[in-house]
């Protein structure tokens, strides 16, 4: 896939809630926000300026993460920056996971001029991550299943994970033998 186009435009998108106060009297209505839209050759595309002039920030989110956007976007404001995932909604109505990073613009005197934001997109550290979950509880059931005695150890020596078939030949439980080193999980007389 290939771009071929990109286009970037600034938008004053609206606050869902109207506007946002904080101390001193400080408060925002809209945000000076800059759309980029990317085509590629693959047909893959995003919103037009006119849709982009009649929508709000969180119009291009899943409404389950409003909530949590809002919260994110109010630590922001309180403690000059802020992070979370939420799952940005594409024109064809895709769900793509990103990481939004938030930080306050300050002038000099330290009042506000806006805000500078990024997102990341975590398509592929989420595939990694259920992949990774999936071999978890694969390896889980053969240890499960194993009809021979099987342990696991952490970089210090000690079992993280044993079967049942371990325990029962040295006469134990499964958690008796946990976070122990294998001498003394096996009740071996020189550990």
């Amino acid at each position: 896939m290939k771009i071929t186009r990109i286009r970037a435009y600034q938008v004053d998108l609206p606050l869902h809630e109207g506007s946002y106060a904080w101390s001193g009297g400080k408060s925002v209505e809209v945000f000076d926000s800059t759309i980029v839209e990317i085509e590629t050759d693959a047909g893959v595309t995003g919103y037009g300026e006119v849709e982009l002039a009649s929508m709000e920030i969180l119009d291009f989110f899943d409404p389950a993460d409003h909530r949590r956007i809002l919260r994110s976007m109010e630590q922001m404001w309180r403690e000059g920056s802020s992070q979370v995932e939420a799952d940005l909604i594409t024109k064809d109505g895709t769900a793509i996971t990103y990481e939004l990073s938030g930080s306050v613009l300050q002038d000099g005197h330290g009042n506000i001029l806006g805000f500078s934001g990024t997102g990341r997109n975590l398509t592929e550290r989420k595939q990694m991550e259920r992949n990774i979950e999936r071999e978890r509880e694969n390896l889980s059931t053969i240890l499960d299943i194993s009809p021979v005695g099987v342990l696991l150890m952490d970089d210090k020596g000690s079992i993280v994970r044993v079967n049942d078939v371990a325990a029962k030949l040295v006469g134990k439980t499964a958690a008796d033998m946990l976070n122990r080193q294998p001498g003394n999980a096996f009740g071996c007389i020189h550990s």
